[in-house]
């Protein structure tokens, strides 16, 4: 029997760049579940939510800056969110439950390497710093700092958790044995930092190492941001789960693929989602090529979709689409609109998640047939057409997002704002 499909993602503004979905691919894989994990690129928590609802999502990921707004819709909060006043996990179920696994990342990651290390710095004063803080205090050291450029973020955090403050301008008086950098920034920018012998230095931010040369300089044990990720993510995994994983292999062809598909950005989403026109716009400031797959088949046809489905059928228009979709995807620096039903075909979706970045536009029904033209819908014809957008995106939806690597919610927000989120969290991700 095929296992019911189960959808999970990770929201925030930007997106792209997260490897959540790696990481959650990964421990579905190992324990063989259903499993599919997308990303949700919002402007607010209420259009998040609206998604959420919309694919039926068990769990969530929140990243910046939606931590502490997720918690307006939360009715229960657990020990670390309460304290930390941040969530970056919540699991829908008959309640909305909300965590923050960035502690137990922390404690998991450190925890091999402590001894006798009783002196530590926080450098920043984030929420990352924060969840260090708690870790640190959770592992018994019994002297902590914080340090910040300015005083009243430090000394804000200090009162709170009872630790000593510093700016950076002063830390190059003290010795530490454990620091936890937040923040992505050279060392030379925060001062002279003087490290214990067998010290512990770890940087909490995958895509910056600032701390790594001094590690090697001072023989010092050093952390790569990368295990704070899977760490934190492993208990998400077990939050959203109830599975528990220790394992993951996540490596840095996965990481390369994804650079690779994005030079081929996919609109999938169903019809009247603004596939073509935030496709057409989209591909003009990046500068790629932009086609419409339903645009080629009626030109390729000489005659429109509804008489191709008329005249020759469905099952005809679907595989000339598969055959354009193959051919499409061989080349770089385009933006294909995909049809509504495209990934109504398993071949198509595998050819879509290997090749492209694929942009899932999300409208409900009722904002969708606002829009639609029913002279070009043959799936409409002769039918209520609200109903049946209804029915149609009910059939697919799992689909639509095992497919998507983003999510966009079009509800609210102009035609202009959407290609300007989608275009800034591009470039953010992928360096246009």
């Amino acid at each position: 029997m095929q296992q019911i499909q189960q959808n999970f993602a990770v929201a925030g503004n930007p997106v792209s760049h997260s490897l959540s979905p790696l990481l959650f691919d990964d421990f579905a894989k190992q324990n063989g579940k259903n499993y599919f994990y997308s990303r949700i690129l919002s402007t607010n928590v209420n259009n998040i939510l609206e998604i959420v609802n919309a694919f039926d999502i068990k769990g969530l990921n929140i990243t910046s800056p939606y931590k502490q707004d997720i918690l307006q819709f939360v009715n229960i909060k657990s020990e670390e969110v309460n304290i930390l006043n941040a969530a970056n996990t919540i699991v829908f179920n008959e309640n909305i439950n909300a965590f923050n696994t960035d502690v137990s990342g922390v404690i998991n990651s450190l925890k091999k390497y402590i001894n006798t290390q009783k002196k530590a710095i926080v450098l920043g004063a984030g929420g990352a710093a924060k969840a260090a803080v708690q870790g640190l205090k959770i592992l018994g050291i019994e002297d902590i700092f914080i340090a910040n450029r300015t005083k009243e973020k430090a000394k804000q955090i200090a009162d709170k958790f009872d630790i000593n403050y510093l700016l950076f301008e002063n830390i190059k008086n003290e010795y530490f044995s454990i620091i936890i950098n937040t923040i992505p920034v050279l060392i030379g920018e925060i001062g002279e930092l003087k490290v214990n012998d067998k010290a512990i230095l770890f940087d909490a931010n995958y895509k910056n190492k600032p701390l790594k040369t001094l590690a090697t300089q001072n023989n010092a044990v050093y952390i790569d941001g990368l295990e704070w990720l899977k760490e934190q993510g492993k208990e998400a995994y077990f939050k959203m789960t109830g599975i528990k994983n220790n394992n993951l292999y996540l490596q840095n062809k996965d990481i390369e693929k994804i650079k690779k598909r994005s030079q081929r950005l996919a609109m999938i989403g169903p019809m009247a989602s603004g596939k073509s026109k935030v496709g057409r716009n989209l591909a003009k400031i990046l500068g790629f090529d932009f086609v419409d797959m339903d645009d080629i088949i009626v030109v390729e046809e000489n005659r429109s979709i509804t008489n191709i489905f008329e005249e020759s059928g469905e099952d005809y228009f679907r595989e000339k689409e598969k055959q354009l979709l193959k051919k499409l995807v061989k080349k770089n620096e385009i933006v294909i609109s995909t049809g509504g039903g495209v990934i109504k075909d398993d071949e198509n979706i595998n050819v879509l998640k290997n090749n492209c970045w694929n942009i899932m536009l999300y409208s409900s029904a009722e904002v969708r047939s606002s829009r639609i033209n029913t002279d070009k819908r043959p799936l409409l014809k002769g039918k209520d057409v609200k109903s049946t957008m209804e029915k149609l995106f009910s059939e697919r939806k799992n689909n639509y997002f095992k497919t998507s690597d983003i999510i966009v919610n079009r509800n609210e927000n102009t035609l202009e704002k959407d290609i300007k989120l989608i275009y800034e969290d591009y470039s953010k991700t992928f360096g246009i």
